[in-house]
């Protein structure tokens, strides 16, 4: 096969440049030359998911939730960057006590769960991956922390998230393996430290941030860069101002803070909608596989009356079609707009 070489291409894995082929380290290497990519994932979601008291647990909790991917250069920018390790920092603003961590889980390659240190701050809430090296592209990752809430405050509790890259402790550097060593050598909460920190910025252009208020009693997502919810399932909800995409982000479902619910097509010109005529009502997949508008006051006023099939999804689709999905994948309801002009 004849390749028409133009500057450097990588194929199967070797770096073609100059009419030369590299391989293994001389092909990274290659890759890492010249200016290089933002390395943070390209896009994302942050969500605070409310659990209100019960007779298991008196006080209020929230699970906050961060999903992200990496395309192909943002996993080598990482790489070349010569960091070792990546985590996310969930920082809490008030309304969250110290002693309020009830538990995290993540999918990150040897995951873990950073100290806290507020530093009269916020609280940092940091799970992190002590190998950025096996981070992978188009993997959807995710971290998840559950927190105890007091309350609501005059200081209004809330989520901000920052991505941030590291190294093992330097045997170069005194502070650093003396901190490493103290807490037994292999403790990355001890042996990790900053090569650099980036705050994200949502959607709107500002601090990628969910409210903490216990009063709102609801989930509240906010997204960033290229990602883009694509369905909402059981427990989740349009909140006014959420959104839901389809997967060629084309389509759009909104929920407006009036109350309506809507589907945008390319052009901005809506194609289907449910007027309810009641600010601040929201959009809720139960478990029960209904999708309800519910009105301030816990008032149901508008359904796609699915409450015989559990456990479904809704889908915003390609073709404009707005669906709710049995598992099974069975189409138990459609707004049926597929093909309109």
């Amino acid at each position: 096969m004849r390749v028409r070489r133009w500057g450097a291409a990588l194929v199967s894995g070797l770096m073609v440049t100059g009419g030369a082929v590299l391989a293994g380290p001389a092909a990274a290497r290659a890759r890492c030359e010249g200016p290089q990519p933002s390395w943070q994932p390209g896009g994302g979601a942050l969500t605070a998911e409310f659990v209100p008291s019960s007779p298991r647990h008196t006080f209020n909790e929230f699970i906050a939730v961060t999903t992200f991917r990496f395309t192909e250069a943002q996993v080598d920018a990482l790489r070349c960057s010569g960091s070792s390790a990546f985590e996310v920092d969930a920082q809490a603003y008030g309304g969250v006590p110290r002693s309020g961590l009830k538990g995290w889980s993540s999918n990150l390659p040897d995951a873990y769960i950073d100290t806290e240190f507020s530093d009269n701050g916020p609280r940092v809430l940091t799970v992190g991956s002590r190998s950025a090296g096996k981070i992978k592209a188009g993997t959807e990752y995710y971290t998840r922390v559950r927190l105890r809430e007091i309350g609501t405050s005059a200081d209004p509790a809330r989520l901000q998230l920052t991505f941030q890259r590291g190294h093992w402790a330097s045997k170069r550097s005194p502070k650093e393996q003396t901190s490493c060593l103290a807490h037994g050598g292999r403790d990355p909460a001890w042996c990790v430290f900053a090569d650099q920190s980036l705050p994200m910025s949502g959607v709107t252009g500002g601090p990628a941030q969910v409210s903490l208020r216990s009063r709102y009693q609801d989930t509240s997502t906010v997204f960033w860069g290229s990602y883009r919810g694509t369905q909402l399932s059981p427990g989740q909800q349009l909140g006014p101002g959420d959104r839901r995409y389809s997967p060629n982000g084309l389509n759009v479902l909104h929920m407006r803070s009036d109350g309506t619910l809507l589907e945008y097509i390319p052009g901005g010109r809506v194609v289907w909608g449910v007027k309810t005529g009641r600010a601040r009502t929201v959009f809720r997949a139960q478990s029960d596989g209904n999708m309800v508008l519910i009105a301030p006051g816990n008032q149901a006023v508008w359904s796609t009356k699915t409450s015989r099939h559990p456990g479904s999804v809704l889908q915003l689709q390609d073709d404009r079609n707005l669906v709710v999905y049995a598992p099974g994948h069975r189409a138990v309801w459609s707004n049926a707009i597929a093909g309109r002009p």
